[in-house]
């Protein structure tokens, strides 16, 4: 089963909030799951948000299951 990471960022870094995530991937992965990779690491303050919005929709369609991280 494919399942997609929902993940609080506000007032973190990007450093702080890949180590979470591969904290909480290695625990899905060791369950049997497969993670779909939905961080998008080259958003920025000048990118246009409706466009990142239309690649989270289009990672999250690959998804079976969705799993919302603590916060």
């Amino acid at each position: 089963m494919k399942v997609a990471i929902s993940q609080p960022m506000h007032d973190k870094d990007i450093n702080t909030i890949i180590q979470e995530r591969e904290y909480y991937i290695k625990k899905l992965n060791d369950l049997g799951f497969e993670v779909v990779d939905s961080l998008l690491k080259d958003y920025n303050e000048n990118s246009n948000p409706a466009v990142y919005l239309g690649k989270s929709i289009e990672l999250m369609a690959e998804a079976d299951a969705f799993v919302f991280l603590p916060g």
